[in-house]
């Protein structure tokens, strides 16, 4: 089968006719075209509502209708009155657009070009899951599209991405990363981990072909080796939009630059921009940015500038973690082929699957905007330096416009946050190598142990601005200090503006309900495991998207253990405990209040319920 991509069913000449654009002119027998624009548009909408009867996904019945004659092909893909109207019913019968509206970008969304964005995108998919094809994945197969779907899903996304089988392109993909690069990993993991909620064998993909193994060893080499966390965000953007203050002027210009240039050079699945606009005031919309795609505007350049000055496309990334995602479906893999799991480990219970909707993602889509507004307001200042440098008189192209300016965000003062997800009661588990087993050369074959699962209930507590927390970041991070302060008052300090409050700044409105002042939250708890009672203070950080690190003390050892891993809505948390030497992936999902945890009296209440040994649940490659 040819994996090539169709011609753009969009961009078809309409045919010759007699008809002219004007109803003067129109032949009295066509009484269609006799009738009032107005209605005439009406019934051309009902038309783009049509889905085809072999449920395919383009809007046949509309491209047809538009080849009957000039003047429905100029109301459908060129009159700026009615095109967009037209366009619009035949997305939103197909794909979610509550996220789109919430979010704010609807006003100035291109439907068609991303009704044509999607159908292509999805159609490659369901080819490469027919006939896979290594090559495919790069050249031709936009993640970031998928991920907009998946981010904006509330009923409609999911059952498209399903039935074109893009969790098989995925998996596909992931599969290949091993020899054609693992930036890929940090593409498909996140979409995977989501996906595998709405089909569960997607875990076929993380089997180990060896009989002995249940967890792929490219699977657990990411779960367990603690240098992957290099391996796989050396591809992902380095810095931390607009909290960086100290950046040095060569490193911005050289070599920070250069390798993300020649990162994106092997990745160029953003070819299709996402059409969200709003469009910069002199850009075009065939050079529009998006606050979902990662495209920075572009200019030509002389030649004699450095190559780290050439133009070129950042590569696309979803904001969730990846090596999050990898926790997730590793624990959900080792479940999926493990033939006894109930009797193999201490007081089992199942792994939840979860539902999404968009509003889980709101935040994500907050912080990849951030990242990519950075972006490209750096290549827009570096551009501006070099034309002043080398005097071309070439116009600067505008960058990326930040439609929530007055809401404060991407601005050094507001943080997006989703740190409030902490409180509540958690359930999970954590898992870990045999030190022995590792300590033992001649051994190929690694047992991974579980412990049984483990339960904690958290409470975010007040944040003292005289805390040890803030003193010890505050000789390391710029951006502690700079926030201390700016809580001293000072006689130089100006004062702010009275102004009115209008929605955009309410702070139950989006995205103001994910914006704070100060980036770090503080919270506590306890909890219980199949070793005993232990407590937990730890940290939320928003200048790392959000990192939580958490400290696990028990109570009558003194045993502490440092856990540190993100938020992965709506799959909980996830992340590694321990450290190099000794240590592992964990997963945590929220739990109903209905099953919240009672005050633990002693450690022997625990004993009568838990063995006091770990179990081998699997074998995992070393």
């Amino acid at each position: 089968m040819s994996l090539s991509v169709s011609p753009s069913w969009l961009d078809r000449s309409s045919p010759l006719d007699s008809f002219s654009y004007t109803h003067s002119s129109m032949p009295s027998s066509s009484l269609l075209l006799s009738l009032p624009k107005e209605i005439l548009i009406e019934i051309i909408s009902k038309v783009a509502s049509i889905l085809t009867d072999n449920g395919g996904i383009a809007p046949v019945s509309l491209i047809e209708l538009s080849k009957t004659c000039r003047y429905l092909h100029s109301l459908i893909h060129t009159d700026n009155a009615s095109s967009p109207t037209i366009w619009q019913r035949a997305f939103r019968v197909r794909f979610d657009t509550a996220a789109i509206r919430r979010r704010r970008i609807h006003r100035h969304f291109q439907w068609q070009l991303a009704l044509q964005q999607r159908c292509t995108t999805l159609n490659v998919c369901r080819m490469l899951s027919l006939d896979p094809s290594p090559t495919i994945t790069e050249n031709v197969i936009s993640w970031s599209i998928v991920w907009d779907m998946i981010t904006e899903h509330d009923e409609l996304n999911v059952d498209q991405l399903l039935k074109y089988r893009v969790e098989q392109a995925a998996g596909l993909t992931f599969q290949w990363a091993r020899y054609r690069g693992q930036h890929l990993c940090s593409v498909v993991l996140p979409i995977l981990s989501v996906l595998v909620n709405y089909d569960f064998s997607v875990t076929r993909f993380f089997r180990s072909e060896h009989p002995d193994q249940l967890v792929s060893p490219q699977l657990s080499y990411l779960a367990y080796n603690f240098e992957t966390d290099a391996l796989i965000s050396k591809h992902m953007p380095l810095l931390r939009p607009y909290h960086i203050w100290n950046i040095p002027h060569d490193l911005m210009e050289g070599g920070l630059m250069e390798r993300r240039s020649s990162s994106a050079a092997v990745f160029t699945s953003t070819s299709l921009s996402s059409p969200a606009l709003p469009l910069p005031p002199s850009a075009s919309s065939s050079s529009a940015l998006s606050p979902f795609s990662s495209r920075v505007s572009s200019s030509s350049v002389p030649s004699r500038r450095s190559s780290v000055a050439s133009t070129h496309d950042l590569p696309f990334y979803p904001a969730q973690d990846p090596l999050a995602s990898a926790f997730h479906l590793f624990f959900l893999t080792i479940f999926a082929f493990h033939p006894t799991p109930y009797q193999a480990i201490p007081n089992c219970i199942p792994l939840p699957l979860f539902t999404i909707h968009s509003e889980m993602f709101d935040v994500e889509f907050l912080r990849r905007y951030e990242r990519n507004l950075f972006f490209a307001s750096l290549k827009e200042s570096r551009e501006a330096w070099e034309e002043k440098q080398y005097n071309t008189q070439m116009p600067v192209p505008q960058g990326l416009p930040n439609i929530y300016a007055d809401t404060g965000f991407a601005s050094p003062s507001h943080f997006v946050t989703e740190a409030h997800l902490i409180e509540g009661e958690w359930m999970g588990y954590y898992s870990f190598l045999d030190p022995d087993d590792v300590a033992d050369p001649g051994r190929e074959i690694l047992e991974d142990w579980f412990d049984g699962p483990m339960r904690l209930t958290l409470r975010i507590i007040p944040l003292d601005d005289n805390s040890s927390d803030l003193n010890s970041l505050s000789n390391t991070s710029s951006w502690v200090s700079r926030w201390l302060d700016d809580l001293e008052p000072t006689d130089t300090q100006v004062p702010r503006k009275r102004r009115k409050l209008v929605a955009a700044d309410r702070p139950d409105h989006f995205p103001s309900m994910h914006l704070r002042a100060c980036p770090l939250t503080r919270f506590e708890g306890w909890g219980v495991d199949n070793l005993g009672i232990f407590t937990v203070s730890g940290l939320i950080d928003d200048t790392e998207d959000g990192q939580v690190t958490w400290e696990k003390t028990y109570t009558e050892s003194g045993e502490t253990w440092e856990y540190s891993g993100r938020f992965l809505p709506p799959m909980g948390m996830c992340g590694r405990w321990g450290d190099d030497e000794y240590g592992g992936p964990w997963w945590m999902w929220k739990v109903a209040t209905e099953e919240t945890l009672p005050q633990p009296a002693t450690n022997t209440t625990l004993a009568s319920t838990s063995s006091s040994s770990s179990t081998v649940v699997t074998t995992l490659a070393k």
